[in-house]
């Protein structure tokens, strides 16, 4: 794969954003930010993430991005089936974490979240990724 060696090279000229759960393997090459929604589901999980990119944590950040993979996984297979794609996974996190308190209604072509999507995402949340429901810096 030749994108960490992409990065590096780009990152020399621009500010390279990615994937949360592209840090572990990215920032160390330059990667500066992230280029996703999750970072309105719950802020604190993603700064406190970018921290230990920043520092060189690389075992929380392996940590960290792991759970978000799986995150991003259990929304596939969950939501993807449903139609689920862009803004309506954007609001689906955010209502299940809590931060985003707009409603739920958005346009077609876009699949509608739910009150019960969202319920079935907070459980995904305790299962597997309880952080995503801490909305309070620690």
């Amino acid at each position: 794969m030749r994108l960490p060696r992409d990065v590096q090279t780009l990152s020399q000229l621009v500010n390279v954003f990615v994937t949360e759960d592209q840090w572990d393997k990215l920032s160390p090459k330059g990667a500066v930010g992230a280029a996703s929604s999750i970072v309105y589901w719950n802020p604190w999980v993603v700064l406190n993430l970018w921290e230990h990119a920043r520092t060189g944590n690389h075992r929380a950040v392996q940590e960290g991005c792991q759970k978000i993979k799986q995150l991003v996984q259990f929304l596939q297979r969950t939501f993807g089936p449903m139609g689920y794609t862009d803004t309506a996974y954007d609001r689906l996190g955010g209502a299940a974490s809590g931060f985003l308190k707009g409603g739920l209604r958005i346009r077609s072509p876009y699949t509608q979240p739910t009150g019960q999507h969202v319920a079935m995402l907070q459980q995904g949340y305790r299962d597997n990724f309880p952080e995503m429901l801490e909305l309070e810096p620690e």
